[in-house]
């Protein structure tokens, strides 16, 4: 999947030396893992996603291959002719857009949310947080983890668009916006 998508960054082989690297300096480990290459299967997704949790990603961001809008593989799809969904706004990557190769959608989407709770299991978030070299690290590892593991579970979204509480106050919203209703 890496070498198709061109990704010839990524060096899998590398990881577990770079990532034990950045364990001996204090450095938490984030890796991000798209879902749905075309060789990708339920399977496949799960055994990779408990290798990158074995070789020392300590959190993980999930997300689903989307043909954006305006990039190269939204033009490829609409030269191809391929069926995409007409509501730009599950174009996130948190949605699939297009039919899979392997796996129908809700297979597909399934997949992504097995991923989620595969990773954040209790066993895991354990050991990541006993590999920490000092007590921050552990408090801002744990702290993540609550934040991630709530998001998926009760949100089913990524933490990047959930959250525990807001920054600003409603009374600061737009002038124009409407009244919320707070029933």
């Amino acid at each position: 999947n890496l070498i198709e998508a061109r990704k010839n960054q990524n060096k899998v082989s590398l990881y577990r030396l770079l990532w034990e690297r950045c364990h001996e300096l204090g450095i938490l480990v984030h890796a991000g893992y798209i879902v749905g290459f075309p060789h990708d299967t339920p399977e496949s997704v799960k055994t990779d996603v408990e290798h990158l949790f074995q070789e020392g990603a300590d959190q993980a961001s999930f997300f689903i291959l989307s043909p954006c809008p305006g990039s190269e593989d939204h033009v490829r799809a609409v030269v191809a002719g391929v069926p995409m969904d007409a509501d730009l706004s599950r174009y996130d990557t948190f949605h699939p857009v297009v039919d899979h190769p392997r796996m129908t959608r809700q297979e597909w989407l399934d997949t992504y949310l097995r991923a989620w709770r595969q990773f954040y299991r209790v066993p895991n978030m354990s050991a990541a947080m006993r590999r920490c070299k000092d007590r921050t690290a552990r408090f801002n590892l744990l702290r993540n983890y609550i934040w991630y593991r709530w998001s998926f579970a009760t949100e089913r979204t990524h933490p990047m668009i959930a959250g525990f509480y807001r920054f600003r106050p409603w009374r600061e919203r737009r002038r124009e916006a409407p009244r919320l209703s707070f029933a």
